[in-house]
């Protein structure tokens, strides 16, 4: 999977999250796995989405 389907994906799955109330999830995108963390004391609009793969890594959010 190429970066930008990764990153497309990624964000769609962020913007599913920071519409909830749930605490953190994870999601795999191709190579990439991606953890959403919703930080306790802050709205859910701080959230956050880190992916990863290998020693490549991009961050969507805060």
């Amino acid at each position: 999977m190429n970066c930008g389907n990764a990153v497309a994906t990624a964000r769609s799955y962020y913007a599913n999250i920071a519409k909830s109330q749930g605490n953190g999830a994870h999601l795999d995108v191709g190579q990439w796995h991606c953890a959403t963390a919703v930080l306790m004391d802050r709205p859910m609009s701080d959230s956050y989405t880190r992916c990863t793969a290998g020693t490549s890594s991009f961050q969507i959010g805060l």
